[in-house]
C-alpha cells in the first residue's frame, strides 16, 4: 500500500463533504488515521532526531521562527527530509489529491506548492505558541497565487491534553472559542482559508523534556491569473489576555507588512526578519 489510501477517502467523500461545510465556525474537517500506519510510522522520531542534531547552522533542519507572536521552529524548502518524511509530502502533492481536495472543499484548480517556499514541518518545543491570527493570502514569491486551503498534519505519538498545543478556531472577531482539536497521531485536519478565518495555538505548550510538538503544514494556492494584493498574517489578541500582552501582538502586526514588502521585492527568506524580531521574542 502507498502513503495514503485515496480510495478509502473517494468512498467517504460525501460524509467528509457535509462535516466539511457545516462546522462551525468555518469549513474544516478532521480526519484521523489519516496515513498508512508504515507510510508514518517513526517519522515522529525521525523528526525528534533532526530537531536535536547538533550541526552547523548551514545544515539545520529545523530553524527557529522567533518572534512576538510565535514560538515555533520549522523547515526551510525540503532541506535534510528523511526519505519518509519526503515521501509523506510528495504523496500529499499528487494531481490525484489534489484532485480530492477540490472535491472535499469545493475549491477548484487547487496548485501545490511544490518546493515548499511556504509551509513544511514544523515543531514547537517547551513555550511554543502562535497566538490567534487570519492567515495572509498571497503567495510571498509566486504573485498571482492566492492560498485557499491548508492541511495540517500531526505526529504526536502518546500525546496527552496537558501538553497544551490545540488547534483552536476562534469567531472572525476574536472573542469566543468555537472549535478545539488536539494534535493526535495521525490526524489530519483540512481546511479553507478566508478572510477572518481566526485560528491559532495560543496556550502555551508544555511538552515534556525532549520532546515537542509535530506537524505538517501545507498550503494549497489558485492561480487568480493576475497580481494578489499583498497581505500580511494579522494577529488577534484573546478577551483573557493582558493589556501588556494584547500591546504587543497588535504592534507586530505593523512591522509584519514592511516583512512582506521586503520578501516580494526582494525574494529573500525570512531570516533576517526572524533575527530582528528575536530582539523582542517573549
Amino acid at each position: 500500500m502507498g502513503v495514503i489510501d485515496l480510495n478509502k477517502y473517494k468512498d467517504n467523500i460525501e460524509l467528509d463533504r457535509e462535516k466539511f461545510v457545516s462546522c462551525d465556525p468555518y469549513p474544516c474537517v478532521i480526519l484521523d488515521d489519516f496515513l498508512d500506519e508504515e507510510a508514518v510510522a517513526g517519522v515522529d522520531k525521525e523528526i525528534l532526531e533532526l530537531s536535536n542534531k547538533k550541526t552547523s547552522a548551514a545544515e539545520k533542519v529545523f530553524h527557529p521562527f522567533i518572534h512576538i507572536n510565535a514560538k515555533v521552529w520549522g523547515t526551510v524548502r525540503k532541506q535534510g527530509f528523511t526519505k519518509k518524511m519526503e515521501n509523506i509530502v510528495s504523496s500529499l502533492q499528487t494531481p490525484s489529491f489534489l484532485e480530492y481536495l477540490e472535491n472535499l472543499t469545493g475549491v477548484r484548480n487547487l496548485i501545490a506548492d511544490k518546493e515548499l517556499k511556504t509551509g513544511g514541518y514544523v515543531i514547537h518545543k517547551e513555550g511554543g505558541c502562535v497566538n490567534l491570527h487570519v492567515d495572509h493570502r498571497a503567495h510571498p514569491y509566486e504573485k498571482t497565487w492566492s492560498r485557499k486551503v491548508l492541511l495540517l498534519l500531526y505526529f504526536n505519538e502518546n500525546y496527552q491534553d496537558e501538553y497544551n498545543g490545540h488547534l483552536e478556531l476562534w469567531d472572525p472577531k476574536a472573542k469566543e472559542q468555537k472549535l478545539k482539536v488536539a494534535p493526535h497521531f495521525n490526524r489530519c485536519v483540512i481546511q479553507t482559508i478566508e478572510d477572518g478565518y481566526v485560528h491559532g495555538l495560543p496556550e502555551v505548550m508544555n511538552f515534556p523534556e525532549g520532546d515537542c510538538r509535530k506537524a505538517l503544514v501545507l498550503w494549497y494556492y489558485v492561480d487568480e491569473g493576475k497580481e494578489v494584493p499583498l497581505e500580511v498574517t494579522k494577529y488577534y489578541s484573546r478577551p483573557q489576555d493582558s493589556l501588556f500582552k494584547k500591546f504587543f501582538i497588535h504592534a507586530e502586526n505593523f512591522l509584519l507588512y514592511f516583512h512582506y514588502v521586503y520578501k516580494r521585492l526582494f525574494n529573500m527568506d525570512d531570516t533576517a526578519y526572524i533575527r530582528f524580531l528575536g530582539l523582542f521574542k517573549k
